[in-house]
């Protein structure tokens, strides 16, 4: 018996990821990997410079 995925659910965490890393340079807004961690850094700027503003 095939292991189970739960593909639909995982599919879509990682489309929220790439939805959210478009616009960025490269593989940044192409690959998963790198975008999971382009789009956490891009948070913590953004809640940063929203306290500096």
């Amino acid at each position: 018996m095939p292991r189970a995925t739960n593909s639909p659910a995982s599919r879509k965490r990682r489309k929220r990821i790439l939805l959210r890393a478009k616009g960025f340079r490269g593989f940044r807004s192409k690959l998963y990997r790198y975008a999971k961690d382009a789009v956490i850094k891009a948070r913590q700027y953004e809640y940063r410079d929203r306290k500096k503003a």
